[in-house]
């Protein structure tokens, strides 16, 4: 069984990263960098200079084509693995790649993490319709969860080649709702899941009030990747989270914003 670790990594120098890659080979497992950058030159030579698997380079080609470019990577070179998501801000635990290998034969499944943001557990969780969620208080009470409304964010998630012998990720999503509809995708396709007996961390950019123009770019990224996400409530999951960047901002702009065609 290959272990396939795809990291993510949007205008970051690969030479940082190095001692984790580095980390990931020796625990047995294959790394592929997938480059988001627009600002960083030498990411494929670093990589290919230390036995890393380099793909994209060509721009911020959103999270979702990353993906499927390195699914069929993987599946050129194997049928039987896991490939392994993660973001370019994702601390993995050495144990992680021991893990997954314990499903070693589970066939078509989705290996999910605990994953943290600081000590709170934000992944899994509850999706509600209004495109929020609701975190657990603990791992024990993720894994008693059976209900319909169970998802998972894409870091740290390990998923079955096999799963990607008939699916790729929708490429119109850009960044918003890909993990969301991954989950539903496999809760409708019957795909089993199975927790990861290993915590992660991640710091994610929801919980952080980034400078306005950011903010604004990622209301724009947002507003088209919600469209997609649910044809039947995006206007009215897009106006609830202008209403909040408006007050959290105190301008305006997001409104303004919202009403562009």
């Amino acid at each position: 069984m290959t272990v396939f670790l795809l990291i993510v990594v949007y205008n970051k120098d690969c030479r940082d990263f190095l001692p984790l890659y580095c980390r990931l080979m020796a625990e047995g497992g294959t790394v592929i960098v997938y480059d988001n950058s627009t600002a960083v030159a030498d990411n494929a030579a670093v990589c290919r200079e230390n036995g890393i698997v380099y793909l994209g380079g060509k721009g911020n080609k959103g999270i979702s084509k990353a993906y499927n470019a390195a699914a069929a990577y993987c599946l050129g070179r194997s049928e039987d693995g896991f490939l392994c998501l993660f973001d370019d801000d994702t601390v993995i635990p050495p144990d992680y790649i021991a893990e997954v290998k314990k499903h070693n034969g589970a066939g078509k499944a989705v290996l999910l993490p605990m994953l943290y943001s600081g000590e709170k557990l934000i992944s899994p969780a509850i999706l509600k319709p209004d495109f929020h969620c609701d975190f657990f208080s603990c791992p024990e009470e993720a894994k008693k969860y059976s209900g319909p409304s169970l998802t998972a964010l894409n870091s740290g998630m390990a998923v079955s080649l096999k799963v990607f012998a008939d699916y790729r990720y929708d490429e119109r999503l850009f960044l918003d709702g890909i993990d969301h509809r991954f989950m539903k995708d496999m809760k409708k396709a019957g795909v089993p899941f199975y927790f990861l007996d290993c915590g992660l961390k991640h710091e994610l950019s929801a919980f952080e009030k980034p400078p306005l123009e950011s903010a604004l770019h990622r209301f724009r990224l947002f507003k088209s990747d919600i469209r997609v996400f649910d044809e039947n409530r995006w206007r009215k999951i897009l106006f609830r989270r202008a209403l909040k960047l408006t007050v959290q901002y105190r301008t305006l702009m997001f409104l303004k914003e919202l009403f562009k065609s």
